[in-house]
């Protein structure tokens, strides 16, 4: 505000500070505040939760985690606070290798560069499954244990079982000769039916294997 006295003018400082405060208001208003990009199981004991950027938190800022089996567990410890990804070590039963579960998250985590910016209270957080597939079994051949060169030569099927490796639809299933890629590799994006057949089917086109000597196939599931 601006006042005039004789022809003096006089400003207000009252009006001069609301005004800044407000500005201050404004252009904090604006400012990007942390999220969570994933959580996920990725041990028998074990969170990850990576965040968009580096944070400030502690434990109790993590809350009613539930997993899929066993229900609740509680939070002992974590890790990784001043980086943006936090290990969350949890006591109670060990998760399952295809675990899921929740998590309640305190709107109280911090950005390290910008500690007043603070994550959005998240209740009831997905936790999705991030442990990597066990080695599935033996694959088997159609043609047995000695493939000669007419079945060579004509193709022949290898199935890949998928027990013991606690595999899930969407999991890549791929075969292996001498534990690397095929000349023309094989992978499998396995379906909902796979997991229910417990196996996929691989066909071994004609000159896959190579030359003559001992091969040995195998399978590996990933994420």
């Amino acid at each position: 505000m601006i006042s005039k006295i004789n022809g003096l003018r006089f400003f207000s400082l009252s009006a001069i500070v609301l005004s800044l405060l407000s500005f201050s208001f404004i252009q904090n208003s604006y400012a990007a505040v942390p999220t969570v990009v994933s959580a996920k199981i990725t041990g028998a004991n074990t969170i990850t939760i990576v965040y968009s950027e580096s944070v400030t938190t502690i434990a109790a800022q993590y809350t009613a985690l539930a997993l899929t089996a066993g229900g609740s567990r509680s939070v002992s410890s974590i890790s990784g606070s001043g980086s943006a990804t936090i290990l969350i070590t949890f006591s109670g039963a060990a998760a399952a290798a295809d675990e899921t579960g929740t998590i309640d998250i305190a709107g109280t985590v911090a950005s390290l560069a910008n500690p007043l910016d603070l994550l959005v209270a998240l209740t009831g957080k997905a936790i999705t499954d991030g442990q990597t597939p066990l080695t599935p079994s033996i694959p088997t051949s159609s043609a047995g244990l000695t493939i000669d060169n007419d079945a060579e030569g004509n193709g022949f099927g290898v199935t890949a079982s998928l027990s013991g490796s606690n595999a899930l639809a969407g999991d890549t299933l791929v075969l292996l000769l001498d534990g690397s890629s095929f000349p023309t590799p094989l992978t499998r994006t396995l379906t909902a039916g796979d997991i229910a057949a417990g196996q996929y089917v691989f066909t071994i086109s004609p000159g896959q294997l190579g030359s003559d000597g001992d091969k040995t196939i195998t399978s590996r599931v990933t994420d």
